[in-house]
């Protein structure tokens, strides 16, 4: 006779499910979560994470690398070390969805979910919360000059901290790795 399951064992079994059918849907591979199937999923599982997490994390660094690489760019070819610090902002969309692909890759191994997630909800946070502060104190619409307020600092801060986050984010990459490793 087959074994009674309780109940929450059937709730984990169905959670799992769904996960699995809407991974399935959005990469068109069939990806499976279920315990009962481990042997099976081992190896494609973890490739699958493997390649999350690297896709993943160039898209949540590339924005915050790449005024870096301009600006040694610049300094090579003399005209001093120029750092667009807007540019991480501009590049969000990239950010976000490396973000939202590092948080798949994460709820399948069921690690660095809390530290990818956190990350992902601080930029988000910052960057809109930024956003909203520049808009209501006129710096977005400029009617305000930046030399006039101290809400320029507050929105130069909150980008900041974005930039952070996405730092924060790659790491948790970096986690899921090294935990898909082990």
């Amino acid at each position: 006779m087959g074994k009674v399951l309780s109940k929450e064992s059937r709730w984990n079994f169905r959670r799992d499910f769904i996960l699995s059918e809407v991974l399935r849907a959005i990469m068109d591979v069939e990806v499976f979560i279920f315990p009962e199937r481990q042997e099976y999923m081992n190896g494609k599982r973890n490739t699958w994470v493997v390649i999350l997490s690297i896709v993943g994390m160039v898209l949540v660094w590339g924005p915050v690398a790449a005024p870096l690489l301009f600006g040694v760019i610049s300094l090579v070819q003399g005209d001093g070390f120029r750092v667009d610090y807007l540019m991480p902002a501009e590049l969000g969309l990239f950010a976000f969805a490396g973000g939202f692909i590092l948080l798949a890759a994460s709820l399948i191994t069921k690690a660095c979910r809390a530290w990818v997630a956190g990350s992902l909800a601080a930029a988000l946070i910052f960057v809109v919360g930024g956003q909203v502060v520049a808009y209501l104190s006129g710096l977005a619409t400029g009617t305000v000059e930046p030399e006039e307020t101290y809400w320029w600092w507050v929105v130069i801060g909150s980008l900041a901290g974005y930039a952070l986050a996405l730092v924060a984010i790659g790491f948790g990459g970096v986690c899921l790795l090294k935990r898909k490793r082990s």
